[in-house]
């Protein structure tokens, strides 16, 4: 009978809800009331219920819930406070009604394993130290639990939130009402609200953390004198081989002076919890924060410095995911400070005030070390607009990572408050920075840029390689600014400039190295790359080569130089081409001439067999463009880094047509190392030589152009006397070499006087040259040999001591003339020093009697003297550089 009136209190409760007797109370058995009403399920399914307020203290009633079989509800029907700590077991439950609070005083805990069910209303109410804990089957909770839902809408929500997130990781965010003017909802933080990552891994919980809202919930730093700006949130008690069970921030909307800060390394136990450790290897890191759809709203009014100001703060954290958020006004957007494999994408910053994004590869810890473990990030996709910095200061994005990947993002200074001139929208140096690092590879791709940056570009001249595509937007290229590799140090120092376009074309430059030696793959980039001090392009093995060695090992390559192994075929191959993608002819106006030179260590300076070069049309060619040997230049340099090397040029005489690629060989006599290449467009250049001729005679001065050129090109000139008199000569206004060749000559007639006097010289320099844009510097200097002579010291007009026997006939005063044959019948032949020209032939007799000028009658160093009758004569003879006499006979 017993059982069946069990059985009929089961039955009425499944579909009644919750039964209890009406019966009045009347004694306590077993810490359970004697008249309370309990019941045993029909089966282990079905939930039984006990009330709070059948108990005296609620650890009465949760010692006897932990203990029943039977009975699995606690029904928090009214308020109490915890006397000692205690803990609800995991397969129970409790269920508050609202209005009933848990009170935990001081230094009490009450842990809660079991199911809660509750709305969102207050439900503990925490006092000091006393705290809520332990891993309730839960699947949220809310700040409300600890904090009555409309209280004074100012109020402190942090030991609320504080709360939420120490006792379950999963944190929904209710509307609560109005906070400002400006906001219709939000929750005041006065400080920080710790995210304890070492709590989530005991008992090997895999729960993950998530902060989150249904949007337009907003958590607003508050305080007063002064008010809080430190981070809402931050991360502690990192494990020890890191947290890999993600940390979801999604739907937020934050309004602070500084956000949320996740940094890895191990972490002081007391407040504020700063990392001190452990930033040189990859243990304790913080892996897979999202930060998905949140606004971040900033109260910053002026720039700050990097520790200050930030909307998202990473260090040490790995495979993070920020994505589709809104970034505004503060002093940097997003920091990455030695963090790895993070993506950065569809986020939209406006107003910033040093960098939207700033990513570091290295990590300056607290004790003054610089660690490097950040390598590749990955900043794709976003939006970014307005620098509100000082002028010529900051960066959209600044990085100084090893793996460089910025792709597809939107830069445009177009601010509401300026346009305040940036200094780049993208930055890839040391400039201004701690925490310095070499990026090896820099791929920076399809980024659209705009107007209002002192740089577009700033490039770390010491990358390893260069991917660098522009997609600029609809702007003339004079109104894109400029972009320049700057030095590899924290003080900013621009060196060679990177144009936007080059000839009015957009612009690739791709610098790679894997096993061998190719620079670039479009001369075009290269070109546009100006060495700081004469405008060629200087390639450094130290700044581009990886360690790598070619199939053949006869040529190594390191860091530092390329290895040649002397008396052995190189097999390297350095890429020069002018290939312009989708061009179908050799249309553009990049440069065809070129001279390549290279700076070597170990050269023997004076043996010109040294390196002989050879340049094709394919890798491993069957025939060759051109081939030679480079000649020494000594000291030949403007850069005073390479005086301690020796440097050989060649000038190929072919033309690099943009429809092929080119490729050049390198081989030498002796083991060398190959310090620079050095690669610059061979300028048209107009040189004029000397010219020299007696009184009376035209001066012929050369004129060459190093490269013929399809129109015609006229020059002016101008004359500066030295010794000569204006008139010495005849002036000559100008001269023109006509389309398609390369030399002329300038004739200029001078005056034949009686004058015992020196030889006279002149300056002949080019004034203006139509139709060349090359280098007219060349200058030439004009010689009037004078051909008058005081008579000779002797008698009668004879020459002094001349013996008329047959033995004078063969005399040859000066040993550098040579008169042939002797005695002479018509042809008298001179021979003379190749370097040296006749000018001057004349006829005197035995007695030094002036006969005949022949020296219009020179031909090839030959003169005609059929005409004179037979005899003796004195022959003087006048050359560049020697005046001589000497006897024949006719």
């Amino acid at each position: 009978m017993k059982k069946n009136i069990l059985f009929c209190t089961v039955f009425l409760a499944s579909f009644l809800g919750f039964a209890r007797s009406p019966l009045p109370a009347t004694s306590l058995i077993g810490g359970i009331k004697s008249d309370a009403t309990y019941a045993t399920p029909s089966n282990s399914t079905e939930l039984t219920i006990i009330y709070l307020s059948d108990y005296a203290t609620l650890e009465s009633a949760i010692d006897f819930l932990n203990s029943s079989t039977t009975f699995h509800t606690l029904v928090i029907d009214k308020s109490v406070t915890v006397v000692s700590d205690k803990t609800v077991s995991e397969k129970k439950a409790l269920k508050f009604l609202k209005g009933n609070i848990i009170t935990v005083p001081n230094s009490k805990t009450l842990t809660i394993n079991s199911s809660i069910d509750a709305g969102i209303y207050q439900i503990f109410n925490c006092l000091g130290t006393g705290k809520t804990d332990g891993f309730p089957q839960i699947d949220q909770t809310y700040p409300q639990w600890w904090q009555t839902y409309d209280e004074n809408p100012q109020a402190d929500w942090s030991d609320s939130i504080q709360r939420a997130v120490n006792f379950y990781p999963k944190v929904y965010f209710p509307a609560r009402v109005q906070n400002s003017t400006s906001y219709s909802v939000g929750y005041p933080v006065f400080k920080t609200v710790y995210l304890d990552l070492n709590k989530r891994n005991l008992n090997h919980d895999r729960t993950s953390y998530h902060l989150y809202s249904s949007g337009g919930i907003h958590l607003e730093t508050a305080g007063s004198s002064p008010e809080f700006t430190g981070f809402v949130f931050k991360c502690i008690n990192i494990p020890q081989y890191g947290f890999d069970k993600a940390i979801i921030f999604e739907n937020l909307i934050f309004y602070c002076t500084n956000g949320l800060e996740f940094v890895g390394g191990s972490i002081n136990n007391t407040p504020p919890y700063n990392a001190v450790d452990n930033f040189g290897d990859e243990y304790y890191a913080i892996t897979k924060v999202k930060i998905i759809n949140c606004n971040f709203i900033g109260k910053t009014t002026a720039a700050g410095n990097n520790d200050t100001g930030i909307a998202l703060s990473f260090k040490k954290a790995y495979d993070c995911e920020i994505a589709n958020n809104k970034i505004e006004n503060f002093n940097i957007g997003i920091k990455l400070e030695g963090s790895d494999l993070n993506t950065i994408s569809n986020n939209r910053f406006i107003g910033f005030w040093k960098y939207a994004i700033l990513d570091l590869s290295r990590i300056h810890d607290p004790q003054g070390l610089n660690f490097q473990i950040g390598s590749q990030n990955l900043i794709f996709h976003n939006d970014i607009l307005d620098y509100r910095g000082p002028a010529e200061k900051g960066a959209f994005i600044k990085s100084n990572s090893h793996h460089i990947i910025i792709r597809d993002n939107f830069l445009e200074n177009n601010p509401f408050y300026g346009p305040d001139l940036v200094r780049a929208f993208i930055d890839c140096t040391n400039a201004d920075l701690t925490n310095l690092n070499v990026p090896l590879v820099v791929d920076i791709t399809g980024n659209r840029i705009s107007e209002g940056a002192q740089y577009s570009y700033l490039i770390n001249e010491d990358f390893k390689s260069l991917n660098l595509i522009e997609a600029p937007l609809s702007l003339p290229s004079n109104r894109i600014a400029k972009s320049s590799f700057a030095v590899n140090s924290n003080i900013f120092t621009p060196t060679r400039n990177i144009p936007i376009t080059f000839g009015e074309l957009p612009k690739i430059i791709n610098f790679s190295n894997a096993t061998s030696f190719r620079e670039w793959q479009s001369f075009k980039t290269s070109n546009i790359i100006e060495n700081s001090f004469d405008g060629s392009m200087i390639i450094n093995p130290s700044n581009i080569s990886d360690l790598g060695m070619t199939f053949s090992q006869t040529t190594r390559f390191n860091p530092k130089v390329i290895k040649l192994k002397g008396d052995t075929a190189n097999f390297s191959r350095i890429q020069i081409s002018q290939k312009i993608t989708e061009e179908s002819n050799d249309t553009n106006v990049l440069p065809k001439k070129l001279k390549i030179k290279i700076v070597v260590r170990n050269g023997r300076a004076s043996d010109v067999e040294d390196f002989y070069f050879t340049i094709s049309k394919a890798l491993r060619p069957t025939s060759t463009e051109w081939e030679g040997r480079g000649r020494y230049l000594s000291s030949n340099t403007s850069d005073p880094n390479y005086n301690n090397f020796n440097i050989y040029e060649i000038t190929p005489t072919i033309s690099f047509d943009s429809n092929s690629d080119y490729f050049m060989s390198i081989d030498a006599k002796y083991d060398s190392e190959v310090k620079s290449i050095i690669i610059e467009p061979l300028v048209d250049v107009i040189q004029i030589q000397d010219a020299s001729v007696a009184e009376g005679g035209l001066l012929a001065f050369p004129i060459t152009l190093s490269n013929p050129l399809p129109n015609d090109v006229t020059l002016t000139f101008a004359y500066t006397n030295i010794s000569a008199a204006a008139n010495d000569y005849t002036f000559v206004a100008s001269k023109t070499i006509t389309a398609g060749t390369t030399s002329e000559v300038i004739k200029i007639q001078t005056t034949n006087d009686t004058a015992v006097e020196s030889d006279e010289t002149f300056k002949l320099s080019i004034a203006s040259a139509t139709n060349f844009t090359g280098d007219i510097s060349d200058t030439a200097i004009g010689t009037i040999l004078n051909n008058d002579f005081a008579p000779k010291s002797a008698e009668n007009n004879t020459v002094k001591d001349i013996t008329k026997t047959e033995e004078l006939y063969k005399i040859n005063i000066d040993s550098e003339i040579k008169v042939y044959p002797n005695p002479v019948k018509d042809i008298l032949n001179f021979e003379i020093k190749k370097t040296d020209s006749l000018t001057n032939v004349e006829i005197y007799d035995e007695t030094g009697k002036f006969i005949d000028d022949l020296t219009k009658k020179i031909n090839n160093n030959a003169v005609d003297i059929s005409s004179l009758p037979h005899g003796s004569y004195i022959v003087k003879i006048i050359t560049v550089s020697n005046k001589s006499e000497v006897i024949i006979k006719k």
